[in-house]
């Protein structure tokens, strides 16, 4: 079994840990959490994590993540599940949200609005596959593995002011 690594971040004023495995693969992003998982090993700096939080942090000028979806460990979902979090990244941009019923439309899933949602719960790289982004049709936030009020605090780092409802 390979090591595995953690390092501990800010986006914006949400602490973030970041757990990978060397060759470097990121597994999973905590959120609001300062504790290290046992299973990781807590480390001051790395290079390759250090560039890939700086990339992921940085956008392109479509206002993408800069970060590769090879760079992160997918292994464990489903095809459908890839395909949703694949197609989020790649149509919503930081400063935007979409509903969970329009984001299974423009993966080719229509009738697949919960479904989508359990992805979302389930979604291992919540800053890489912003499900942060993924709000309830009716004008509600919707969900969030981290809370309602981590979510809002996450948009609000993004631009998003808007006056959510429950």
């Amino acid at each position: 079994m390979m090591k595995k690594y953690a390092m501990r971040f800010q986006y914006g004023a949400v602490p973030v840990i970041m757990v990978w495995r060397h060759p470097f693969r990121v597994e999973r992003l905590l959120l609001d959490r300062t504790e290290i998982p046992p299973d990781a090993e807590a480390v001051a700096a790395d290079p390759a994590a250090a560039d890939f939080w700086r990339r992921l942090l940085l956008r392109d000028d479509s206002g993408r993540d800069a970060v590769r979806e090879e760079e992160c460990d997918l292994s464990p979902l489903t095809p459908f599940q890839r395909r949703i979090l694949s197609v989020l990244r790649r149509e919503v941009p930081a400063g935007q949200v979409v509903s969970y019923g329009r984001l299974a439309v423009l993966a080719g899933a229509p009738r697949a609005a919960r479904a989508v949602g359990q992805v979302m719960h389930r979604n291992p790289l919540p800053l890489v596959f912003p499900c942060h982004r993924v709000v309830a049709a009716a004008g509600g936030i919707g969900g969030f593995q981290g809370g309602t009020g981590l979510k809002r605090r996450l948009l609000a780092a993004e631009g998003m002011t808007a006056a959510w409802g429950t």
